[in-house]
């Protein structure tokens, strides 16, 4: 019990000081963050991409769910069991917190399939989801100009160069040689504690389970990423007209992959800071306000999955 509080005192202390440190340097300005409501025509066409996005994750989780089920799930059900686990993404910690959720609801609306297959979907559907950025991220370093790139980015291009073709190469060892990987895992893993063992055994078997379904996952992803970073740029767009979208996409999943910590809801503070680090490689020093900018939008179009929640039959 004790152990809990501390960790979320922890967590909590480290979210708020951070944004007390941002405010306090003059780099986080909350009423920069409010002209965005001057421009109602962005926040429309935020909201529609926005939309669009979410039917997209929701079909990528669904591709993946339907490797078990004995019949297609209800699409419409699921959007509503994905919104009101934004809803709770957005109020608990990281951006997992809602996973859990959707995992409750996703077993009692359909008993066929088990805890555990869900469980690993929703796992997997967040492996996809890195997959995607990962791939975005290196495929827009290749575009972008190395002439006028400073030293930091020159470096950050090339790791993210160097990650991205190491991801292509685990991916084609995977889809190729599948059979031949089996053999080594369990080989590798009888060296580990048994519960260690089994559970990465039965990840890898669900895996293995779905790989028909991980290309077409893989491209959604990247899809459903890009579409996410454009909005980024797109409700930014005054502060980054010096900026070309590319080199935009080279940055800005990172910042997104920060905010997957479980430290604060939807990345509050922990985000703020790195895109603030970010986008100083481009001698941009608004960086916590563009975030800022993107939070607000992401959490008003989150905060709306309270209402399927509130008219859900299972209310535990």
């Amino acid at each position: 019990m004790l152990k809990t509080i501390f960790i979320h005192f922890f967590k909590t202390s480290l979210a708020l000081g951070s944004l007390i440190w941002l405010y306090q340097s003059g780099k986080l300005n909350p009423t920069e963050m409010m002209k965005i409501f001057s421009h109602p025509e962005i926040l429309l066409g935020a909201f529609i991409l926005g939309i669009f996005n979410f039917c997209l994750v929701t079909l990528r989780w669904r591709n993946l769910l339907d490797a078990q089920s004995k019949s297609p799930l209800s699409y419409l059900g699921l959007l509503k069991v994905n919104y009101i686990g934004q809803f709770f993404n957005s109020i608990l910690p990281g951006s997992v917190s809602g996973d859990l959720v959707k995992i409750l609801y996703v077993e009692k609306s359909d008993e066929r399939m088990s805890k555990k297959f869900i469980f690993t979907s929703v796992f997997i559907d967040r492996i996809m989801g890195l997959t995607g950025l990962l791939l975005i991220v290196g495929i827009s370093s290749f575009f972008v100009d190395r002439a006028r790139a400073t030293p930091l980015l020159l470096k950050l291009i090339d790791f993210n160069i160097t990650i991205t073709l190491l991801l292509i190469l685990g991916l084609s060892l995977f889809f190729f040689f599948s059979h031949q990987m089996s053999h080594l895992i369990k080989f590798v893993t009888q060296k580990l504690p048994s519960k260690m063992s089994l559970l990465i055994n039965e990840l890898w078997e669900n895996l293995v389970i779905l790989k028909s379904k991980l290309l077409t996952s893989i491209l959604l992803s990247m899809l459903i990423q890009f579409i996410g970073v454009f909005i980024f740029w797109f409700v930014n767009q005054s502060e980054l007209s010096a900026i070309k979208l590319t080199e935009t996409m080279v940055i800005v999943p990172l910042g997104f992959i920060s905010t997957a910590l479980p430290i604060a809801p939807s990345g509050v503070g922990v985000g703020h800071a790195v895109f603030q680090k970010l986008f100083e490689i481009y001698h941009v020093n608004t960086g916590a306000n563009l975030f800022n900018t993107y939070f607000l939008i992401t959490l008003l179009f989150n905060l709306g999955g309270v209402i399927p929640y509130l008219f859900s039959k299972i209310k535990k």
